[in-house]
């Protein structure tokens, strides 16, 4: 009987996405997506808790993303909330590091980039923190109020085994201090033949 109980535990455990296996290996699924408004790109992460996303993100030289206006959160939501025909819960790098449950919840999170937060999209009643929940997704497509965003716990499946997956948000690349001091150099030289050109 004592055995039962305990597969039993694992397959409830395991179908509520509460599981986190250590040795859990988290791919990238998706090409990586440039936005072209913004210039950062993106690559879609296998399904995985919050904490193996970031860790798989941070691995491949990027973050869980930092989601800082309505154009951001409508290129990862549509690029990557049904990708590949799949509904997806959509992990962002917003998270509340301090796991206080007394009622400073709302204003404990934090971007894991440290940028500072300039924009939410917050489900009605979000976030309530109701059992541990510290980190930030956006609905998938097919939910009343798709993308907008709920705390969750540390998990992998929500309670209707909608999948959770992280995205990896890559910062764009700045131009080399060649490029941007070419053009005032090109300037200061031109200005200098003009004048010597009048003498």
């Amino acid at each position: 009987m004592q055995k039962h109980l305990i597969v039993f535990g694992a397959v409830l455990i395991a179908t509520l996405g509460l599981a986190h296996p250590a040795d859990a290996v988290v791919n990238t699924i998706s090409p990586v997506m440039t936005d072209p408004v913004t210039g950062y790109k993106y690559q879609l992460l296998s399904q995985a808790d919050w904490t193996d996303s970031e860790a798989a993100a941070v691995a491949l030289g990027g973050q869980l993303p930092t989601i800082a206006n309505q154009e951001q959160q409508n290129f990862v939501f549509n690029s990557f909330g049904a990708y590949g025909g799949t509904q997806r819960i959509l992990w962002t790098g917003l998270y509340d590091p301090t796991q206080d449950s007394q009622g400073g919840h709302a204003n404990n999170f934090v971007w894991v980039s440290g940028a500072p937060i300039t924009y939410t999209d917050w489900d009605a009643g979000e976030p309530n923190n109701a059992g541990g929940e510290y980190w930030v997704a956006m609905y998938y497509p097919n939910f009343n109020t798709p993308g907008s965003w709920n705390d969750w716990s540390n998990r992998t499946a929500d309670p209707v085994g909608i999948q959770f997956d992280g995205v990896v948000q890559f910062a764009p690349v700045p131009e080399p201090a060649s490029a941007l001091l070419a053009g005032p150099l090109l300037m200061l030289g031109l200005k200098r033949r003009s004048r010597a050109s009048a003498r």
